[in-house]
């Protein structure tokens, strides 16, 4: 399907109701450079770590008191997070 492959979807398209059915959830994901900015205290993201790390590459976790730290409370050191993200939405599974 088109709109999985990132290009565009015409407008009559994207609006009926056989698309909307078809179409679970797209959406995007902005990852951030911890040199750069960090998330709050104990809030869950996604990381992206590095191949060094014996976590899987994409993990969920934290970061307090200037640490990064697995959900189940394992300390990741800082050079090992490439990048995080917030994590996302979901669908709106009312609609």
């Amino acid at each position: 399907m088109s709109a999985l492959k990132n290009e565009a979807v015409p407008f009559a398209v994207a609006k009926s109701e056989a698309y909307r059915k078809s179409v679970c959830f797209v959406e995007g994901i902005e990852w951030n450079r911890p040199g750069i900015s960090l998330p709050d205290d104990e809030t869950t993201v996604l990381l992206r770590l590095d191949e060094e790390a014996f976590f899987d590459r994409v993990s969920l976790g934290q970061r307090y008191a200037d640490e990064w730290f697995t959900l189940n409370d394992l300390p990741i050191e800082d050079k090992h997070v490439l990048a995080w993200a917030h994590m996302p939405a979901g669908p709106d599974v009312r609609s």
